[in-house]
């Protein structure tokens, strides 16, 4: 299994995994920052990782990995 399951748009590596509902939340909307989406049902998180230091530096559920 690997280490890492992918980077985000800046070259962090990244950590998601699916799980069973584990809450509700907010998700950033970009076209409108100041209206986010709720979403009822997470499923999921994502772990993000320092590129030079690999150190966790955030962890949050997400809607779907």
């Amino acid at each position: 299994m690997p280490r890492f399951t992918g980077e985000d748009r800046l070259g962090n590596l990244v950590v998601r995994m699916e799980t069973d509902n584990i809450g509700e939340g907010y998700e950033p909307n970009p076209a409108d920052p100041s209206d986010p989406r709720y979403i009822a049902e997470m499923n999921g998180f994502e772990m993000k990782f320092d590129f030079e230091t690999l150190k966790p530096w955030a962890l949050y559920p997400i809607e779907k990995a």
